[in-house]
């Protein structure tokens, strides 16, 4: 797999990367330093000397310093894949005070693995699906071999170009990498360094250049961050999702469990045996032309289905110009006949979605909980049905109602009970008293004025 670690003007200019894309879509943007293919020369006897102090790991961050450490932090099980850590003061103790962390991950004795790993001419390995998986499976989850802060704080010396304090920034960032690898089991340093490095020629060492090719964001654990800024994202580097190729249309998509510590690959959509599995690496509602000018740095031409079907721009284009339909638009509309104006254009996007593949998209869930909602509000359980048949496939957006699957039978009792049923037939408008209620259970967020 072909994929990279920064994507932005900004992070250019840092000597780390930032995540371009939402973590909720954790996959990581790529680009390159200015400094290119050039040589750049730093000078000698600037280089910062690392003091270790080894402590019981049950014990918290380091103060004002870096931390190292293992998670699990103590008491692995037998087997149990195991994560080296390269933390931010109070980065540990967002762990350490979560309930339950971390959950075991021990392998399944007898299971057969629906993945299996081959070669893809001319994108190096690639997963293929073993056997026939479902739409919401979860394929497989996998504990990183690495997770480290984005942006490590490094003193550079002030007289130094431009060009020499980010080099000398990938230089101090190698040796932070180095010691957190040479901690990692055998087999699991063998397999970080057999992973694909798309940054030979940028000034990136061996180990940084793995992590900027293959790194993928996680949020929560730099609690000191609080401005959404790039600093707050942490990298994950994998095995076995590392593994996984771009599509424009991917058919499989991932999620970070705090709680047990990994990432979770899902099927966005029906996958059969020796399909391969693909993964969305950029924003995938952009033109095919713009779409591999962002895909330039991964070294390859995407020619997925979307990339050589010559309509796929126009509809691609008339998503990106769609506004995604949403509750919290359609309780505002006071207007004659919304529910059918609001369902119209949710099953129109619904199409599109479908057609090029883009079940991944945040935007399918957005338009299957708004068509659901509409419908159960006008009494169509019929419809309302085929709506949750699409929601309880997307096990990974936290935001699907837990009870979704009591709505996948039109004759449910489950209809009458929900609040909006039968709340907001076309032609009238709905009561303020009922939308302050359906507001106040978090079906929509809506300003109402007298």
């Amino acid at each position: 797999m072909k994929r990279g670690f920064l994507n932005s003007s900004r992070a250019n200019a840092r000597p780390v990367g930032s995540p371009a894309a939402p973590v909720v879509i954790p996959n990581l943007g790529t680009g390159k330093y200015s400094i290119g293919k050039q040589n750049v020369e730093v000078p000698e006897g600037y280089e910062s000397e690392f003091v270790h102090i080894e402590r019981d790991p049950r014990s918290g961050s380091f103060p004002g310093g870096i931390t190292y450490t293992t998670a699990p932090f103590v008491d692995a099980a037998p087997g149990e894949p195991t994560t080296e850590c390269i933390f931010h003061p109070g980065s540990k103790e967002v762990l350490m005070d979560l309930p339950g962390f971390s959950q075991p991950m021990v392998k399944r004795v007898g299971r057969k693995s629906p993945i299996r790993v081959k070669e893809v001419q001319g994108m190096g390995l690639g997963l293929f699906a073993s056997r026939g998986i479902k739409a919401r499976e979860l394929i497989f989850s996998e504990r990183p071999l690495l997770v480290a802060a984005q942006l490590l704080s490094t003193r550079v010396p002030s007289h130094f170009t431009r060009e020499q304090q980010l080099q000398y920034s990938l230089d101090q960032l190698e040796k932070t990498l180095a010691f957190a690898v040479d901690r990692m089991s055998d087999e699991d340093k063998a397999a970080y360094m057999a992973l694909k490095n798309s940054h030979l020629e940028d000034g990136s060492g061996p180990l940084v250049g793995i992590m900027r090719t293959n790194g993928l964001g996680i949020s929560g654990l730099r609690p000191e961050i609080t401005d959404g800024s790039p600093a707050g994202i942490c990298c994950g580097v994998c095995n076995m999702i590392s593994r996984l190729n771009h599509s424009c249309s991917p058919n499989v998509i991932t999620q970070w469990s705090m709680l047990k510590f990994s990432f979770q690959v899902f099927a966005v959509r029906d996958i059969a045996a020796d399909e391969e599995l693909t993964y969305r690496y950029i924003n995938i509602e952009a033109s095919t032309a713009q779409r591999n000018e962002k895909l330039k740095p991964y070294d390859f031409v995407c020619a997925c289905s979307s990339c050589k079907d010559p309509e796929s721009d126009a509809r691609r284009a008339d998503l990106a110009e769609s506004d995604t339909p949403t509750v919290k638009e359609w309780l505002s509309d006071d207007e004659p006949h919304a529910n059918a104006r609001v369902l119209d254009e949710c099953r129109r996007q619904m199409e599109l979605l479908e057609r090029e593949g883009m079940q991944a998209a945040y935007r399918y869930f957005g338009v299957s909980v708004t068509g659901f909602t509409v419908c159960v509000a006008s009494g169509d359980a019929e419809s309302a049905s085929e709506w949750a048949r699409k929601l309880a496939r997307i096990r990974w957006v936290e935001e699907v109602p837990k009870d979704i699957e009591s709505f996948l039978d039109p004759k449910s009792r489950a209809y009458k009970a929900h609040p909006m049923w039968l709340k907001r037939i076309d032609g009238a408008t709905m009561e303020k008293d009922v939308m302050v209620e359906l507001a106040a259970i978090g079906i929509g967020s809506v300003t109402l004025e007298d």
